[in-house]
């Protein structure tokens, strides 16, 4: 996890979150302490390394400990997990076994401190401390770390390392890259003349894509410079989906670059500056130091949901439809990337025995189906159409008065299923007249053949969506609590309703156009004088 200024732009966070269609619950969460590496996974486990030398293995489904060991000096970068689990410090590397976590190796390490991730290229171990190099021969299986080949490097690294063909490859602060066998041969590839911090740099068919500082790199093995982009900020470690690489930058945005040409083709704006993102199916997942984790389409660049944590989030991990990561603070969330919500009723609204539940759901993955359940009743599934769903429900077996839950679960196309996701609780009343009422404004009168103006609000005012209105046999859908009407001559009764509210009748008086007064008058004149030109015509009237 990258670390910089802390501030946070609050203000611009709650105006973004106002905006927001979801917002996530943690399925479970685990205080730990403050942590500056990201969390690693493996199998069903996850393993956090905090500042202060602790590391942790926790089953990923519940967050329960399974083990704690505790290593010397501080740890700035993620474990990595192979045969053991190797854990570099400020002072050593330790090598801790993966099932009870007891200590089997150390060397140490100092005065180098170990800012790069441990790399492991078959039965060689990696460890980059500053100004070197150490690689363990792992093929004894003991974890003992003995007689490491000493390395030294011609400069300063700082966690900008990556397994590259029989060896790593590191960037050098000074902006070299070298290239180090697992024989220890060592070899100068290029120099972009630039510094390079925490780059994170990844490699692709022979390119390797990097931000530092505030530009970003696609350069070929060989040095050659194919593209660059400039940005205003300074930039998190990249990733490549799809013809895509995202980056973080601390200009608060989340980029999206062309993998061939670097040209920006979108961007997603948070509150502060953006962290290593993440990718699965068709969502990146942006961890923003506005202390929130957000899940945007990767089609449209659009917010799907979010979860705010404590502190500023990690890169997150992604597994079976759950997102895993630890705030700088230390403490470890999950989040559901599936799930649903009830928007209608409202919470602690009356409902009568005949309900109309309603809300929306999302999936990372593809959203398969809604179930909604009525206190301890059966799963029922509802309809489900764009992310929206509904189900008409028959309540049996309640009190008037008494409270009720309902609850709605969603799963997605792999077959994960969440359960229950989001519930509310509701009053039962037994007669549909102590249903919450719906105020109708309408004009007293109207001209037959114009039209007429109906608004609906709810009974604290606020607008009221989704009223239907009948009049004269026709049904007009009021979604955004305004409705227009044609007077019809005759037809006075106006029906309102809505699922979960009481249904009003209210009348209008419906007046005949005021040039209808003239018409009889008119026609009986008409006739006179038609009578009055046939006698003439026919000389009868003399």
């Amino acid at each position: 996890m990258q670390c910089s200024s802390k501030s946070i732009a609050i203000l611009f966070s709650l105006l973004l979150l106002v905006q927001i269609s979801f917002s996530a619950t943690a399925k479970w969460s685990k205080p730990t302490s403050q942590t500056y590496a990201d969390p690693v996974m493996d199998g069903d486990s996850i393993y956090i390394a905090t500042a202060v030398g602790t590391v942790l293995k926790l089953d990923k489904a519940g967050g329960n400990q399974i083990w704690t060991q505790d290593v010397i000096g501080t740890i700035f970068v993620s474990p990595l997990v192979y045969d053991f689990v190797y854990v570099g410090t400020s002072d050593s590397v330790f090598a801790l076994d993966k099932v009870d976590g007891r200590l089997v190796g150390r060397y140490v390490t100092l005065p180098q401190k170990v800012l790069t991730s441990p790399l492991a290229v078959g039965n060689r171990l990696f460890v980059a401390a500053e100004s070197k190099l150490f690689i363990f021969d792992l093929s004894s299986g003991a974890g003992d770390l003995k007689s490491p080949l000493v390395v030294t490097l011609p400069g300063q690294t700082d966690s900008s390392a990556f397994v590259d063909g029989n060896g790593i490859s590191l960037f050098l602060t000074d902006g070299r890259l070298v290239h180090i066998s697992t024989s220890g041969a060592l070899d100068i590839t290029f120099n972009i003349g630039t510094p390079v911090w925490k780059a994170g740099p990844i490699k692709v068919e022979d390119v390797i894509y990097f931000g530092s500082e505030r530009k970003f790199y696609a350069l070929s093995s060989t040095g050659v410079m194919l593209w660059s982009q400039d940005f205003n900020g300074w930039l998190s470690h990249p990733i490549l989906h799809n013809g895509i690489v995202y980056v973080g930058c601390n200009d608060g945005n989340l980029y999206a670059l062309n993998q061939s040409t670097g040209v920006i083709n979108g961007s997603f704006k948070t509150g502060e500056a953006v962290l290593a993102p993440a990718v699965s199916n068709n969502t990146i997942y942006v961890p923003s130091k506005d202390n929130n984790i957000y899940a945007i389409d990767i089609r449209t660049m659009e917010q799907k949901w979010n979860m705010t944590l404590d502190d500023w989030p990690s890169t997150p991990l992604l597994s079976d439809s759950v997102l895993y990561t630890v705030s700088l603070n230390g403490t470890v969330y999950t989040a559901s990337t599936l799930g649903c919500e009830i928007t209608e009723p409202a919470k602690d609204a009356r409902v009568a025995s005949k309900a109309r539940i309603s809300g929306i759901a999302y999936s990372d993955a593809g959203l398969k189906n809604v179930e909604v359940r009525v206190g301890i009743g059966a799963w029922s599934s509802a309809k489900l159409s764009e992310g929206k769903w509904s189900i008409d429900y028959t309540v049996t077996g309640a009190s008037d008065g008494s409270k009720i839950i309902m609850d709605c679960r969603a799963s997605d196309s792999t077959g994960t299923e969440i359960e229950p996701y989001n519930w509310r609780t509701f009053t039962y009343v037994s007669s549909e007249d102590s249903l919450p009422r719906i105020n109708v404004t309408y004009p007293s009168k109207a001209t037959s053949g114009t039209e007429f103006t109906v608004k609906f609000n709810d009974e604290s005012g606020n607008v009221l969506k989704g009223v239907t209105l009948q009049y004269a046999n026709a049904y007009y859908e009021a979604e955004n609590g305004t409705v227009k009407v044609r007077a019809i001559d005759g037809e006075t009764a106006i029906y309102v309703s809505k699922p979960n509210y009481k249904t009003e009748v209210v009348t209008i008086q419906v007046d005949a156009p005021s040039y209808t007064i003239f018409i009889i008058p008119g026609a009986i004149l008409g006739v006179i004088i038609l009578i009055v030109a046939i006698l003439f015509l026919t000389k009868r009237w003399r």
